[in-house]
């Protein structure tokens, strides 16, 4: 088996990947959503409250933007430390739940706290959204995750706008599009937190490379992940059954259960000594350290080889 193999993944981690993308990005949708829903049907709010042009500035930007900017830099920041998934499905419920109570408000104020409160919700989504896509793909298609994931900006446009002006349309009533757009995400965020396959109900990927197979099983087990050997590689200058390389990636997310493939050598446990007579010191260190030797270590002159283990 070569190379190729080991820049795959198992398909089994492959679809959890692109599952927490999936509901990521709808996340993201109804954030969306939830934000432009207002402009659609700001003219029946504006008449039936009596809003000036101030009053309605207030609603559609002031009362979502603050809260929005001065809310997502702490939870940013809670969110480094804290349980992200929790974190997402919270702030989903709260702005789902505001967004409903809009569609029951009776006056002016009332509008303006519950629109708050959407912002302050919608505040927790994208922070810790990005970062768990961050930490479910490697560095080389992370960058097409995220656009996957971005997609909900579009679709969440078309449904605060096309489709909240059809339920509007159909019921008669401004309210009725609040409502209609913030219950299901009420339950769409319950859902969230009640899967027990969560991103962060993931556990990460140890970085194994380096150490030996009796080494790393131990460990990948007390996580619940399996070892695969992929390819085995002659050498007879690095101690027997050393991992070279690993897929996936140290600390990357992987449901319980899942494989790590590993790239190991079939080693002698023997290091060949390097040719050191003329070099510096610095260059004597490093031909040794990629060796597994280190300078100050007893070497037999007259053997090719030594144990690769330091000579205690």
């Amino acid at each position: 088996m070569g190379a190729s193999m080991m820049t795959s993944t198992t398909p089994r981690l492959e679809s959890a990947r692109w599952y927490v993308v999936l509901v990521l990005g709808l996340v993201y949708a109804v954030n969306i959503a939830d934000r432009y829903v207002v402009a659609t049907v700001l003219e029946p709010i504006r008449k039936e409250f009596g809003l000036s042009d101030s009053g309605v500035a207030w609603l559609t930007g002031v009362s979502l933007a603050f809260f929005y900017i001065f809310v997502g830099l702490p939870i940013a920041r809670f969110a480094d430390r804290a349980n992200r998934r929790n974190i997402v499905a919270g702030a989903m419920i709260l702005w789902s739940a505001a967004t409903a109570l809009l569609g029951l408000t009776q006056n002016y104020l009332q509008f303006l706290l519950a629109r708050i409160a959407v912002g302050i919700g919608e505040a927790g989504g994208t922070p810790p959204s990005t970062s768990i896509i961050a930490d479910n793909f490697p560095r080389g298609r992370r960058a097409y995750a995220l656009t996957i994931y971005a997609l909900g900006l579009p679709l969440g446009a078309w449904m605060g706008s096309s489709l909240a002006g059809a339920i509007v349309e159909h019921f008669h009533s401004w309210r009725a599009a609040f409502i209609a757009l913030g219950v299901p995400g009420v339950i769409f965020g319950l859902r969230v937190i009640s899967a027990g396959g969560g991103p962060d109900a993931n556990v990460k990927v140890p970085p194994i490379a380096s150490l030996t197979l009796s080494e790393a099983i131990p460990i990948a087990e007390q996580l619940g992940l399996r070892i695969k050997v992929v390819e085995r590689v002659n050498s007879e200058s690095l101690p027997v059954d050393t991992i070279l390389s690993q897929s996936p990636e140290a600390a990357t997310l992987v449901p319980t259960n899942s494989v790590i493939e590993v790239r190991v050598v079939a080693g002698s446990g023997l290091a060949v000594v390097p040719e050191l007579v003329g070099g510096t010191e610095e260059e004597a260190t490093q031909r040794l350290k990629e060796a597994n030797l280190r300078l100050g270590q007893v070497i037999s002159a007259w053997s090719p080889t030594v144990p690769s283990s330091p000579i205690d």
